[in-house]
Formats: C-alpha cells, sequence, structure tokens
C-alpha cells in the first residue's frame, strides 16, 4: 500500500471518528436538555400547587 493511500485512509476514518464524536455530544446536549426542562416543569407545577 502506497503513503499515499494510506493516509487518504486514515482521513476518512478520521472523519467517520469525528462525526460520531459530533453526534454523540449532542445527543448528550439534547438529553441534558431534556431532563432540565422535565425537572423545571415538575418543579414549576410543584411551586404553582403549593402556592394554591
Amino acid at each position: 500500500m502506497k503513503p499515499e493511500d494510506l493516509e487518504a485512509l486514515l482521513g476518512k476514518v478520521m472523519e467517520v471518528e469525528r462525526r460520531f464524536a459530533n453526534e454523540r455530544k449532542n445527543q448528550q446536549s439534547e438529553r441534558r436538555a431534556r431532563v432540565r426542562q422535565v425537572i423545571e416543569e415538575f418543579a414549576g407545577s410543584k411551586l404553582d400547587a403549593s402556592a394554591k
């Protein structure tokens, strides 16, 4: 295998790795945002109920 071919292959592999890492990071951010929203809604409903 020529060095240029190996470099091209490694470049493509690294591109795939970066894409998966970014997708994973985005999924974690989305999950955290959803959890935060649920907690805020729950806390808000409990505060509203206790104010009545």
